[in-house]
């Protein structure tokens, strides 16, 4: 079975302000079946409370699945950072808003999304968050050569730039008012790969969340032939 091949990323623009934004609508389009079946979102957030936490994410009205999430204090001002990754299998075509609600209000609030091909159901496996302070900041996660790594790693950034270590899908910055920013990329599978981001920092906090994505194993059943019985796939024998 083939690994998922990439169709497109983007992200939108985040809010900011204080109190700041509780949620963010962005218009996305997938291109449909055959081309993209696959929609994986990454909220990004900055906020001045602890435990904010994402109530929910649509596409075309439909609810999103969360995977996972992940968050850190900033050790110096009384604000945290975090990140989350959602995703839905067979999302409506064409033109779409993709939104995000938010528990509380956010300093910062952005995200990033990725359509793939991944040709049946999807299977998710291998979820893994970090968090820390080193100038690296590593996903290392466990998967298969049918499979790809996503993931997304955000930063209070403070005029840092910061480089996706593989292959970059897409990336936010709120410069202005409180220097954050987001960054998602992609690897191969294998049996255990590490996404990694370069934060251009020792001292900032980040987060990061990320998992293997792949097609959905097809069902087995036993099926009679003669006097034997024959395990086979869906496909039939």
């Amino acid at each position: 079975m083939a690994a998922p091949t990439f169709d497109k990323g983007e992200a939108a623009t985040p809010g900011a302000g204080y109190p700041g934004p509780s949620s963010l609508t962005q218009s996305f389009t997938v291109v449909g079946a055959g081309s993209a079946d696959f929609l994986a979102a990454f909220p990004g957030w900055i906020s001045s409370a602890a435990s904010r936490s994402v109530d929910s994410m649509t596409y075309a009205a439909a609810a999103l699945t969360e995977v996972a999430a992940s968050e850190i204090e900033n050790s110096v001002s009384p604000t945290w950072r975090g990140v989350g990754a959602w995703y839905k299998d067979s999302p409506a075509t064409g033109a779409n808003n993709l939104v995000v609600t938010m528990s509380g209000t956010c300093r910062v609030l952005g995200m990033g999304y990725q359509s793939w091909n991944v040709g049946a159901a999807s299977a998710r496996s291998g979820v893994t968050t970090n968090t820390g302070t080193t100038q690296n900041a590593p996903l290392t996660i466990s998967s298969d050569t049918d499979s790809v790594v996503i993931g997304c790693f955000v930063l209070e950034a403070g005029g840092n730039s910061f480089i996706c270590n593989d292959t970059q899908r897409f990336e936010w910055f709120e410069e202005i008012t409180w220097g954050a920013g987001g960054n998602g990329g992609s690897i191969a599978g294998g049996a255990s790969v590490t996404l990694d981001w370069d934060s251009g920092s020792t001292t900032r906090e980040w987060a990061a969340t990320g998992y293997s994505l792949k097609a959905a194993g097809a069902a087995a059943f036993i099926k009679m032939v003669g006097n034997n019985f024959r395990l086979a796939g869906c496909g039939g024998l």
